[in-house]
């Protein structure tokens, strides 16, 4: 029991850190995956 009070505020921030990194990869990759599939629609 101890110990799962122990980790939860390190449990806590790996997730935030991890919601943090998805955005940031969201808004990284999302506007060249949407170019990529009008390239393609274009092209077609």
């Amino acid at each position: 029991m101890l110990y799962k009070i122990a980790m939860t505020p390190l449990s806590v921030t790996a997730d935030a850190g991890l919601v943090i990194i998805g955005a940031g990869a969201a808004v990284i990759f999302l506007p060249i995956a949407l170019i990529g599939m009008e390239y393609q629609a274009i092209t077609k």
